[in-house]
């Protein structure tokens, strides 16, 4: 394709891809592509008019400084869902390059060279929209039948398919054996889980086979999980862990996948509530609470982990019922006599988000008829409601007897033997469905309401399964918080809060993050603190380094181009603590911490032991940690010798575990320091 108007391949009849808004659209088409250095910044395939009425577009993006390659999808609303790549287009190479409209599992995947390179969230049920022209190769019009938005270069090996490839055949399309990788979404950097229940960090891997995984514990040493396949497929490389122990938190996981064309790995971070860093948040986390089981009291308890830079800033919980009650909201779910309660958090939504609240209850046995909780939204934060009259399901505006007047909100019914959802209050949108019958069991609740179009709507779910249909408003909510509610359980003892969240992304741009990474800690022996730092990210972003809540430096830039955002500050001010980095912008935060460290005792130390459980714990002083634990195995005969080696992860703790083995003849530990 040499660039000129109308130079294009068109006029393909018989692929229309269209949905109406309600019904799932499932294709995937792709092509190798090599485009040259001067202008690539086009469609490689395109339907409709482009940039305004088009069903789909693959190619490199228009942008001049970008030129990297993207598949977007319109849907039937109007509103475009697009999977960005790093990827170049006008690297001189050519590339095999697929995008899939995976709608039924919500999923835009853009797979570049067999490998999946960007994935883009889409609804489900969101259509596809009609498109007027039909598909061309190698140009976009837009309008007038003039196909005027040129990719230059060459496109070979067009593919079109009715319906949404998997990873296995795109690999097979591509012919060429990859690498192992991980298949995103990637694993979070930290998990957080509930002492003494099963967690599972999922994770999938890809490449060619043969091709195996592990996960091993960094900090205490082993392979805990592994899988292999010999076939090419995805390989659930997800890690089970029941009746996960306390001691568990703060440990460093590392998955490594690997094939005989080569391997990747990712660390996992775990903790139990209190955290000891803050989340990498990349998806636009709001608030973020993780209950750690037994009595907790909400109001005025400190978040988990959470972000005041997008929505409110307040980031306390605040009770309905006020001072009718002290507050507390035991594991049990009854609040004092006075059960007919929420607890609430600041929340203004914003035009062009799609923002979701996810909360995770576990029901330890059914509950009477008429019983039931809620998460949600809400038009008001409510501080001193009357007693019966501080749920989302109690409208009014005059005090005391203003309800918070949930909007859309999923509520759980105890009705006979079965759990039913739907909308409650002044709103009451959402179809009632039943989805699972009443007793034990943990299940996740969540309310999406999406900003993206003129007209707001919600949408509902439970574990995952759609309640009801989306309902669209005629006129916009006002809502202005979001929280949990509950009626009188008659059997409190029946629910257990586990988890309440509250996100927010949109569409089709592209979240801060780091071009490098930070180091983990830095120490305060020097006069100076100097941490470089760059970021990048859709425009308008900014940053800001701040520590115990006091902001260090900040910027801003109103572009899509690297961001300095460079610390340098005396160390004289600053004491061992965390120093914290903030990325945001209308797509998501980012929020990286550094750990301060003071000097390291240079004087020598001894070892404390102690034995228990079977189990020989050293330990040493707080302020050598920095300090190198070694050790050597002899037999009896031998004694102390100097094969000494070092303890793995013990140059970053202060405390080292060791299972005793009567095997062993003698071992010996020492410390050492070499600054």
């Amino acid at each position: 394709n040499g660039g000129n108007y109308n130079s294009y391949a068109g006029l393909i009849e018989g692929l229309d891809f269209a949905k109406p808004t309600g019904a799932n659209s499932e294709f995937s088409v792709g092509a190798w592509a090599n485009g040259e250095a001067a202008d690539v910044g086009a469609p490689v395939l395109s339907q409709g008019t482009y940039g305004t009425s088009d069903a789909f577009g693959l190619g490199a993006d228009t942008n001049t400084t970008e030129r990297t390659y993207w598949f977007y999808v319109r849907s039937a609303s109007g509103t475009v869902y697009k999977a960005d790549s790093t990827v170049f287009a006008d690297d001189g190479n050519w590339h095999d390059v697929i995008g899939v409209c995976d709608e039924v599992n919500s999923n835009l995947s853009l797979y570049i060279d067999g490998r999946l390179a960007a994935t883009a969230w889409i609804p489900t049920n969101s259509g596809v929209y009609e498109a007027s022209a039909p598909m061309a190769i190698g140009s976009g019009t837009t309008g007038g039948g003039i196909y005027n938005v040129q990719f230059f270069g060459n496109i070979d090996d067009v593919m079109a398919y009715k319906y949404a490839l998997n990873a296995e055949q795109v690999a097979g399309i591509y012919g060429v054996p990859v690498s192992a990788s991980l298949v995103a979404p990637l694993p979070p950097t930290y998990f957080a889980y509930l002492t003494g229940k099963t967690f599972t960090i999922p994770a999938i891997a890809f490449g060619a086979p043969p091709m195996g995984y592990y996960w091993t514990n960094v900090t205490v040493g082993g392979v805990i999980a592994s899988g292999t396949t010999n076939v090419l497929r995805e390989l659930n490389a997800s890690l089970t862990v029941p009746n996960a122990p306390a001691s568990l938190s703060g440990d460093e996981l590392e998955l490594v996948v690997t094939n005989s064309l080569g391997s990747t790995n990712w660390f996992v971070t775990l903790f139990t509530p209190p955290p000891p860093v803050t989340l990498d948040y990349t998806d636009g986390i709001l608030y973020s609470n993780l209950f750690n089981g037994g009595s907790w009291s909400i109001a005025g308890m400190p978040l988990t982990a959470a972000n005041s830079l997008l929505g409110g800033t307040n980031t306390t919980w605040t009770d309905a019922l006020g001072t009718n009650d002290n507050g507390n909201l035991p594991a049990s779910g009854v609040d004092n006599s006075f059960s007919q309660d929420s607890w609430e958090l600041p929340f203004t939504p914003h035009p062009g988000y799609i923002y979701t609240v996810t909360a995770q209850v576990t029901f330890n046995a059914a509950n009477p008829s008429g019983d039931w909780i809620g998460a949600g939204f809400a038009q008001r934060v409510v501080t001193n409601a009357a007693v019966g009259y501080g749920r989302f399901s109690d409208g009014g505006t005059t005090p005391p007897q203003e309800g918070p007047n949930g909007y859309d909100w999923i509520l759980t019914q105890y009705t006979g033997n079965v759990q039913d959802f739907g909308g409650a209050g002044g709103a009451n949108q959402l179809t009632s469905s039943t989805f699972f019958t009443a007793g034990t069991g943990t299940h996740t609740i969540q309310v999406v309401l999406d900003t993206t179009n003129a007209q707001w709507s919600m949408a509902g779910y439970i574990d995952g399964t759609q309640a009801g249909a989306n309902y669209t408003y005629s006129v916009n909510p006002p809502i202005g918080a979001v929280g949990i509610t509950q009626t009188t359980l008659n059997n409190p003892s029946a629910v257990q809060w586990d988890s309440f969240s509250v996100s927010a992304v949109a569409p089709g741009g592209v979240p801060p993050y780091l071009l490098a990474a930070l180091p983990g800690s830095v120490s305060l022996t020097n006069a100076t603190i100097s941490i470089p730092a760059t970021a990048f990210g859709s425009g308008p972003f900014g940053y800001n380094w701040t520590f115990n809540n006091s902001v260090l430096a900040s910027g801003t830039t109103n572009n899509m181009a690297p961001l300095g955002a460079n610390l340098s500050v005396p160390s004289s001010s600053l004491s061992s603590g965390q120093l914290e980095l903030t990325l945001t912008n209308a797509y998501g935060t980012n929020i990286t911490v550094v750990t301060l460290v003071s000097p390291v005792n240079p004087t020598p130390t001894n070892i404390v032991t102690t034995v228990a459980n079977n189990n020989l714990y050293l330990t040493w002083p707080v302020d050598h940690t920095g300090w190198q634990l070694q050790a050597q195995t002899n037999t009896v005969s031998t004694g102390l010798s100097t094969n000494w080696v070092n303890v793995a992860g013990s140059a970053t703790t202060n405390q080292v575990v060791v299972p005793i083995n009567p095997a062993n003849g003698t071992v010996f530990y020492r410390l050492t320091y070499n600054p």
